[in-house]
């Protein structure tokens, strides 16, 4: 059998989710396969540059900042697709479409006993996930519009019940 270390780099190399290596400047040292093929960009424009060159994104809203303090301090980081939606430019494997991946990016640090030599960040499409809290969202605020309806149904007829029991007393020959 294998090797425990060639058995991660298969793990590593046939993942469908993205993995970036930087060390404690934030150079990109690694992508896996997934990382490399999903945004497009050649090997030369990514490895071996700061991670703030190699994709800008991430120094909008503090992200390159909450990147510094996991290799500083070791602070695990995460970025929900909620409130950073590309940090990375994925994009969809459909050739006639070009829109980004919604991700949820991780990032740990990598230590070596009690030195930080640098950090992993884990990239996972949560595209899916994303539409599906989209619609969700949709069909509560529709349900919520409903509701708010059929109340206001409810108290016109209240307002036309006396009415009603009036003309149903006229009908039945009651006074």
């Amino acid at each position: 059998m294998r090797g425990r270390a060639e058995l991660w780099e298969q793990v590593v190399e046939q993942l469908d989710a993205g993995i970036v290596l930087v060390n404690r400047l934030l150079t990109v040292t690694y992508r896996n396969p997934w990382m490399a093929r999903t945004p497009g960009l050649a090997a030369d424009r990514v490895e071996g540059r700061s991670l703030g060159e190699a994709f800008p994104r991430l120094s909008d809203d503090g992200a390159l900042d909450r990147l510094k303090s996991v290799v500083e301090q070791g602070v695990p980081v995460t970025f929900s697709h909620a409130f950073h939606r590309g940090l990375f430019p994925l994009r969809e494997p459909w050739p006639d479409t070009d829109a980004p991946f919604y991700q949820e990016v991780k990032s740990l640090s990598l230590r070596k006993g009690e030195e930080t030599e640098g950090a992993v960040l884990l990239v996972y499409d949560v595209t899916a996930l994303a539409l599906r809290e989209f619609t969700l969202t949709e069909a509560a605020r529709q349900l919520r519009l409903l509701r708010e309806e059929m109340a206001l149904m409810r108290g016109e007829m209240a307002l036309q019940a006396p009415s009603l029991d009036k003309i149903l007393a006229l009908l039945e020959g009651a006074p």
